[in-house]
């Protein structure tokens, strides 16, 4: 196979680069840093599609929430099995929401973490998420929306311990 050198045990080291061993070591941090942003730029497309095109599906409303967004003061976890309607519920909040004419869709985050885009993100990256909101948004959400949440470990914990 030409264009390697076999003589070093580096794989990362091609015959073009031999003088500097530390190429290998850049080339790790370079694709870390590709890597990076690629997660960072899936962050600002899901979160610039909710903002700009993202649509409420239209719903049918089954029973009067009892729970009023604007008075929860910490996480409210919606539990229940498969196809309960958990997510339409939360559709319910986020439309009362900007039914009152207070909030628009800049106050709200709702992210899908079944969305493939994602699947490499970490529970203890989920400030990457806020910055990317704020960076289109020019604000922090005020109300958090997320579906699928078992999908991204450890991300409760973290919400919890980064909450005023």
């Amino acid at each position: 196979m030409a264009g390697f050198d076999y003589s070093f045990s580096d794989p990362f080291v091609s015959k073009g680069c031999l003088e500097n061993r530390l190429t290998g070591k850049h080339f790790l941090l370079n694709l870390f840093t590709m890597v990076n942003n690629i997660k960072r730029n899936a962050l600002l497309a899901i979160v610039a599609e909710w903002l700009e095109e993202w649509e409420m599906p239209s719903l049918i409303p089954r029973n009067t929430s009892a729970i009023d967004p604007e008075e929860i003061k910490h996480i409210l976890a919606i539990v229940g099995p498969r196809r309960s309607g958990k997510t339409c519920f939360m559709y319910q909040l986020m439309s009362s929401l900007l039914q009152t004419g207070r909030y628009t869709k800049k106050d709200i985050l709702f992210l899908d973490f079944e969305d493939y885009r994602l699947g490499e993100l970490k529970g203890d990256t989920i400030e990457d998420v806020f910055t990317a909101f704020q960076q289109l948004a020019g604000q922090p959400p005020q109300f958090l929306f997320f579906d699928e949440i078992q999908n991204l470990p450890n991300c409760l914990d973290s919400l919890h311990d980064n909450m005023p």
